[in-house]
């Protein structure tokens, strides 16, 4: 099993944003990014092969695995849906992402961005039979995976595969008490089952670190006797969750390193009862009334839908050549627009398809009709 002992500190380098220079990474800032991370005496770094397109495995390789010995860094790696089809193109790609790092081995392999649709497919395609040959050759220490779904089926997969040592979960302040991410409940599935959590998207691609106005405002009146920054409050929020024993961070500037440093420190000054205070006064809208950090927006009125007595013919999204041609009005329905007249008379369209609702504009010789939905239904002569 996984020994989160081997960490050191709960917060972790993603790789997934690590600044770029002239399309490729800018490996003289990733030197010093990652120096003065294991300088403070941290050692976790997540990658995947598709992150930058293949290029953060190779900043790892030049900024990390060169100039440092193996032994002084966690490294994480993924296999991700779309790179094979079968266990064979599975080790291919494995083998890939092991060169791509320069490394013998990875200290963690996650089956990467689990969902309902993904989870039938590894299984069918093989993934954790496969990553099993990889632990017990050694290439791979452990094995676990990234998530993005439900608690019911996060249940049934560790229930399903006890091999699974890790588990790598959204989870952010704002997401705790989300009726579509559901955070909380994902986070207390893998504590029932054991497993540890690591989180991704603390800060939620930076929507917790520029608040709106209004949250801003609540969370200066929290207490922050270390002078935290927004993102601060976000990682130490995840960090002080009992069973979370990493949280990620994407960082591409010395400045976000240097501000994320602050947290390890100041992990354990968070209680419970301030963690739920928290995630109720930024609590996604609709769940509890109380701040949130979406501000409310305008939807446009939908018009009601009627149904049409019966289909147009084939000739009615085709323009009908004349002498001399008449405008028409664009009809917008994919896949490109085209030009859409009628010749019934309106008395004709006296009713809405159930399927599109068109705007009807009358001429002196004809009816024009502009769609704003996909046709649906079937031309009948």
């Amino acid at each position: 099993m996984l020994n989160t002992d081997e960490f050191k500190g709960r917060f972790g380098f993603g790789a997934m944003r690590l600044p770029m220079k002239g399309g490729e990474p800018d490996f003289e800032l990733c030197n010093q990014m990652f120096d003065r991370f294991l300088e403070a005496g941290l050692n976790y770094f997540d990658t995947a092969h598709v992150y930058l397109g293949g290029k953060s495995e190779v900043a790892l390789r030049e900024s990390l695995v060169k100039r440092h010995p193996r032994d002084s860094f966690f490294l994480v790696d993924k296999l991700t849906h779309g790179t094979f089809r079968d266990p064979a193109s599975i080790r291919r790609v494995f083998q890939d992402e092991l060169d791509a790092c320069g490394v013998e081995y990875f200290d963690l392999l996650l089956a990467h961005a689990v969902n309902s649709a993904h989870y039938e497919m590894y299984t069918r395609q093989g993934v954790f039979e496969t990553a099993k040959e990889f632990v017990a050759d050694g290439r791979a220490r452990h094995f676990g995976i990234s998530y993005h779904d439900g608690p019911e089926l996060l249940d049934r997969i560790l229930t399903e595969h006890p091999e699974i040592e890790a588990v790598q979960l959204q989870i952010n302040y704002e997401d705790w008490d989300s009726p579509s991410v559901q955070s909380h409940k994902v986070y207390d599935v893998a504590t029932a089952h054991g497993v540890p959590v690591i989180v991704m998207e603390p800060c939620k691609g930076g929507q917790l670190v520029n608040l709106p106005e209004v949250a801003q405002k609540a969370l200066d009146a929290a207490p922050n006797p270390e002078g935290l920054s927004n993102a601060g409050f976000a990682f130490r929020f995840c960090a002080t969750q009992p069973n979370v024993a990493m949280v990620l961070s994407g960082m591409n500037t010395m400045e976000q390193v240097e501000d994320s440093l602050v947290v390890p420190a100041t992990v354990a000054s968070m209680s419970a009862s301030a963690r739920t205070r928290l995630a109720r006064s930024f609590a996604m809208p609709g769940t509890r009334a109380s701040t949130s950090l979406t501000p409310p927006t305008t939807t446009a009125a939908v018009p009601a839908r009627r149904s049409w007595a019966r289909s147009l013919p084939r000739w009615a999204c085709a323009t009908t050549p004349s002498s001399p041609p008449r405008a028409t009005t664009p009809c917008t329905r994919a896949p490109t627009p085209r030009a859409s007249t009628a010749r019934r008379s309106s008395a004709r369209l006296t009713q809405a398809s159930s399927d599109w609702a068109p705007t009807i504009s009358t001429s002196t010789s004809r009816t024009a009709l502009t769609t704003t939905r996909p046709w649906k239904s079937r031309w009948r002569p």
